[in-house]
C-alpha cells in the first residue's frame, strides 16, 4: 500500500474504515490495513472515496484538462469546480440532412 499511494495517503484508509494491524511474525508477517465489512464502515468508505475524489477534481488545471476527460467525470457524477449544471440535452432535434 505503501508504495501504491504512500503513506501520506493512509489517513484516507484509516477515515474509510480500514483498521491499521502491525506486524505480528509469524502470524501477520508485514503491517496490513484490514477492512472490518460493517455497516457503519461502508457509510465511512462511501465517505472518504467522495472526498478523496473530490480533491483530487480540486486540483485539476483547468487550463491542461480536455473536454473529454470533463465529460467523462461529469457523466460519473463527479462535480468539478466552476461548472455549474452541465445540460447536455438536445432541446430541438436538427435533422440530418
Amino acid at each position: 500500500l505503501e508504495r501504491m499511494v504512500g503513506e501520506s495517503l493512509f489517513c484516507v484508509f484509516e477515515h474509510a474504515g480500514f483498521q491499521e494491524h502491525p506486524a505480528e511474525p509469524p502470524k501477520r508477517a508485514a503491517p496490513a490495513f484490514v477492512w472490518p465489512g460493517a455497516v457503519k464502515a461502508d457509510l465511512a468508505l462511501k465517505a472518504a472515496l467522495n472526498e478523496a475524489q473530490r480533491a483530487a477534481d480540486l486540483c485539476l488545471d483547468p487550463e491542461k484538462v480536455t473536454f473529454a476527460q470533463v465529460s467523462e467525470l461529469v457523466a460519473s457524477g463527479r462535480t468539478l469546480p466552476g461548472i455549474q449544471d452541465v445540460d447536455d440535452k438536445v432541446a430541438t432535434p436538427v435533422e440530418a440532412k
